[in-house]
């Protein structure tokens, strides 16, 4: 008789993919644990999973779903999308259409990052009873610097979520089982990350846990050029704002305001602090502070999530324009669900060629990401597998998009204490 196969228990995880720097932060061990062992630690402002208790069913299932070391991307394109990519010529993977687009309702596309479309697409399937709520990113209440997984029944609670969250990268897939089994929703629409999206479609590929797997009926992704440390926000506020305890702070966000958004603060005392974007991504946040693990990460595009978004860096536009949403219908699900949501107006949107236009942010995941996977591997160092690693020549010459600054780096609206 062969030797009886030994169960995976959370020690599998921890060993293959926490303790060799591959974790995402995603949430989704914690999630999906029906024996609840796993939970999030705050570490330097950083969610990671850690061991709650020692009663491990030894299920598998933590170690099944991860997407931090394993994600056949191929394979999941083939289920999820109908065919898998050529990799070498579907950079951005497959899709059915692209489009730019904004909300059809203005409050909407105002309090978004960029085109407010995420957020439309999100209350057009609530309010059209085609889920019962959503998973989304959102700030902790008694922490408001910190971004977890909050559950959205209701439409108009979309706009409180609104918007990039770039400090660490939100636990959003840590508040599933809350969703589906202590509050009974049965259709969940969900938007995170390509991390996120991989733990996702890595669940309904296995088909467990079962209620989740069958729960998932719409998968948004968002273009991600890397997250960064909460550390990188603790200096921000430091160094940019003078603010030096976190208590200080009532609230916080990355995209405030007009399009293309600024870092804004709020403390306790009413004094309010307005950072570029330019400034504080480029020059501090992408520059010093992101994670390790996003450096190998070889999706930018979402390119496993039935629609894809993220900014429309049109070099014509200027501080203050409405903004625009790049958005790519993956699934033939997405395309009929998204232009459904153009026909009823709860989204305005113009084809166009995604060929010629290459996503903001692309130049990390697909020419350098590749070529840091390939020397960590010369140097025996662990990498995620997603099945191929793209290639990493240079493209084009390409007109660079920037984001434009509004009237300087650092602006303080109100600060009670001096009058201004």
């Amino acid at each position: 008789m062969g030797k009886k196969k030994e169960k995976a228990d959370c020690n599998v995880l921890q060993k293959t993919v926490i303790d060799r720097g591959l974790c995402t932060g995603c949430g989704l061990c914690v999630g999906i644990c029906p024996s609840n062992v796993w939970e999030i630690k705050w570490m330097d402002g950083d969610a990671e999973p850690g061991l709650s208790r020692s009663e491990c069913e030894a299920c598998g299932l933590c170690s099944a779903v991860c997407p931090g070391s394993e994600i056949p991307m191929l394979e999941l394109e083939e289920k999820f999308l109908g065919k898998p990519r050529n990799p070498e010529t579907d950079e951005v993977g497959v899709y059915r259409k692209a489009y730019g687009a904004y909300a059809g309702r203005d409050h909407i596309r105002d309090a978004g990052a960029s085109g407010g479309v995420a957020t439309a697409l999100l209350a057009y399937a609530m309010e059209k009873d085609l889920i019962d709520g959503a998973v989304v990113a959102g700030f902790n209440e008694e922490r408001p610097y910190l971004a977890e997984g909050r559950i959205v029944t209701d439409s108009r609670e979309l706009l409180q979520h609104a918007r990039s969250k770039y400090g660490g990268n939100p636990p959003v897939n840590a508040v599933l089982t809350e969703a589906v089994k202590d509050r009974g929703l049965s259709r969940l629409g969900l938007i995170g990350c390509p991390c996120h999206v991989h733990g996702l479609r890595k669940i309904q590929q296995l088909g467990r846990p079962k209620k989740i797997a069958d729960s998932i009926r719409l998968v948004l992704g968002l273009f991600c050029a890397s997250q960064m440390h909460f550390e990188g926000t603790r200096h921000l506020l430091s160094e940019y704002c003078g603010i030096y305890s976190l208590d200080e702070i009532e609230m916080i966000d990355y995209r405030w305001g007009p399009w293309p958004g600024r870092f804004y603060v709020k403390t306790r005392t009413g004094k309010e602090i307005l950072v570029d974007r330019h400034e504080y991504v480029y020059h501090h946040l992408l520059s010093n502070w992101q994670r390790d693990r996003c450096t190998i990460c070889l999706d930018h595009c979402a390119e496993l999530s039935d629609i894809a978004l993220g900014d429309y860096w049109n070099p014509d536009m200027k501080p203050g324009d409405p903004g625009w949403t790049m958005v790519i219908a993956r699934s033939d699900f997405g395309l009929q669900f998204f232009e459904d949501a153009v026909r009823d107006g709860y989204v305005v949107a113009e084809a166009f060629d995604l060929s010629d236009k290459t996503p903001a942010g692309a130049q990390f995941k697909k020419r350098r990401n590749p070529f840091l996977h390939k020397k960590r591997l010369q140097l025996g160092l662990p990498v995620p597998d997603y099945g191929f690693v793209p290639k990493h020549e240079p493209g084009p010459a390409q007109e660079k998009h920037r984001a434009p600054a509004f009237d300087g780096p650092v602006v303080v609206v109100k600060n009670p204490g001096d009058g201004s």
